[in-house]
């Protein structure tokens, strides 16, 4: 009898083994595939933090940007920033006599800029020639003597559409490159 007592205290004993082990597998796997769901939502977290923080920047250089165009708006509404006028020639004449951005060779764009910040209106002007390229000047709309062109700010100009580059610049020093008849003009306020 003792026997079978030792026989079913050893088979509680195995079947205890069992489960213990069954169990602690079963537990691993399952600590296993925790470990591996933490550490993927731990990654996830870091890339929605990482465009959280990417679209916190954008969004504060979009503010920045808003608050800048809402400001030159309000310039803008209220004549703070340009007066422009269309000069007169003498006005014309000493603009482009002192300004520091007439460079042979260079864009209109500086000029153009410089004459805004002056309060004159002023033109960006395209001349178009048949067979050469372009020439880029500045042009004012003067109230005593009309339109008057510049290239480079220098040279004085009136180009007119089939006559040859050359004979429409009033300046005796000007040294002509290679020109064309002018085939078009456009003037860009």
């Amino acid at each position: 009898m003792e026997i079978k007592n030792i026989k079913k205290r050893i088979f509680v004993l195995i079947i205890l083994l069992v489960m213990f082990f069954v169990i602690y597998y079963a537990e691993g796997e399952i600590i296993n595939s925790t470990k591996s769901e933490i550490t993927k939502s731990s990654l996830n977290l870091t890339r929605v933090e990482n465009e959280r923080d990417s679209a916190i920047v954008t969004l504060n250089l979009i503010q920045s940007q808003l608050e800048k165009n809402n400001s030159e708006l309000q310039q803008l509404k209220s004549g703070d920033i340009y007066h422009l006028h269309d000069p007169t020639m003498q006005e014309v004449t000493d603009f482009i006599s002192t300004s520091e951005d007439a460079v042979i060779g260079e864009s209109p764009t500086k000029m153009i800029n410089s004459s805004k910040n002056q309060g004159i209106r002023c033109a960006y002007v395209i001349v178009y020639m048949i067979n050469v390229e372009s020439r880029y000047l500045i042009g004012f709309d003067t109230i005593d003597e009309g339109m008057i062109y510049f290239e480079w700010g220098v040279f004085k100009a009136i180009p007119k559409i089939g006559v040859n580059y050359n004979e429409c610049v009033l300046d005796t020093n000007y040294k002509p490159g290679k020109t064309d008849i002018i085939s078009d003009i456009v003037v860009i306020w």
